[in-house]
């Protein structure tokens, strides 16, 4: 989360994880939008110092999907 951009890992085009059933081991996965989720109860944000807020925003495009690499 930045001042402008609230994203995070959810199955490709599914928002945010747990609001539906995905399959854990066939769901390919993306960042997705996830606006207001930090007024959550359940939710916890820590800031972090020394960023550049622009590279980070740059870099939570929506739709961009992850991959994971061993």
């Amino acid at each position: 989360m930045t001042d402008t951009v609230e994203a995070g890992m959810g199955a490709c085009g599914g928002g945010v994880p747990g609001n539906h059933a995905d399959s854990p081991y066939v769901t390919q996965t993306c960042v997705n939008d996830h606006s207001g989720e930090h007024e959550h109860d359940d939710v916890q944000c820590e800031p972090v110092g020394n960023v550049d807020e622009e590279c980070i925003n740059n870099r939570l495009g929506f739709g961009t999907g992850l991959v994971h690499r061993m």
